[in-house]
């Protein structure tokens, strides 16, 4: 297997692409590329993060890491929604003690 990625350090990348068939890769591909024997299992997703892959061209070692994404839509809008109702409870209370109830 191979893989190409996105240099942030000479000791940093950020795994782009992944090649299983290395048979399918020219020999100037696969000097852009790093080598890997193995592959290590994905770390469980979690709500509101992508898991990025890492890799030390240096060493061939991968990890992972989590970066948080934007909210969706759908998210925000219920953000929102939520943000909205508290308002009006927040509203209506103030209103009940204006009139002493």
């Amino acid at each position: 297997m191979y893989v190409f990625y996105e240099e942030e350090t000479p000791t940093r990348g950020i795994i782009q692409t992944k090649v299983f068939d290395d048979g399918v890769l020219s020999g100037e591909q696969k000097e852009n590329g790093v080598k890997i024997h193995s592959f290590p299992q994905r770390p469980e997703e979690k709500d509101g993060f992508y898991i990025n892959e890492i890799i030390d061209p240096t060493t061939g070692n991968i990890t992972f890491e989590y970066t948080e994404r934007p909210p969706t839509t759908e998210e925000e809008l219920q953000k929102l929604k939520d943000e909205d109702l508290n308002n009006k409870e927040a509203i209506a209370e103030l209103y009940m003690l204006t009139l002493g109830v």
